[in-house]
């Protein structure tokens, strides 16, 4: 959902992993699609982070909550528009037709990960496998439910409908009506 890159490589590992302890997704394999990339830029005096062309500056040294809570606030506040809707990634959010819905985090992973592969589409088995990458045997009649409860879910609140094909073993996300 967000790269990071740096001109620090010592820094960049380092805010990874205090971002992942705090269960941040971060992702620094280039092949992955993405919503947004954060660059994070070391200096002598600071600690610079720009996400989607807002600038972060801490003056170094910072104390690692307080530089989450501004990086949470910024992500936060980050949307994709779409004809239909707007997404907010992040805050777990859609908002269409003047109504807001917060999603559950299964939705939030399902809609998010249709966003991010609409072009070609997701297998059911790697959709399935970031939903519940513990499952040891894999139930499809489960992702289709959660698939169906989401699109119900959207429809009875946002009066949004999600046009969600399944085809062979993939899962795509039409936008277009």
């Amino acid at each position: 959902m967000f790269k990071f890159s740096s001109n620090c490589n010592f820094t960049e590992k380092n805010i990874i992993s205090l971002l992942y302890q705090k269960g941040m997704i971060t992702t620094f394999d280039q092949k992955n699609q993405d919503f947004y990339h954060i660059s994070i830029s070391l200096s002598d005096k600071n600690l610079e982070i720009c996400i989607d062309k807002d600038y972060l500056r801490f003056s170094l040294p910072f104390e690692f909550h307080h530089f989450f809570s501004e990086l949470l606030k910024k992500l936060n506040k980050l949307s994709l528009i779409y004809p239909r809707f707007i997404y907010f990634p992040f805050k777990q959010t859609i908002i269409a037709n003047d109504k807001e819905v917060q999603l559950r985090n299964t939705h939030n992973t399902i809609i998010k990960h249709l966003l991010l592969t609409q072009e070609n589409g997701i297998s059911r088995k790697e959709l399935y496998f970031y939903i519940w990458p513990n499952d040891k045997d894999i139930q499809i009649n489960k992702l289709d439910t959660h698939l169906t409860n989401l699109k119900n879910y959207l429809l009875e609140n946002l009066n949004l409908k999600l046009n969600i094909i399944s085809q062979k073993n993939a899962v795509n996300l039409n936008l277009v009506d």
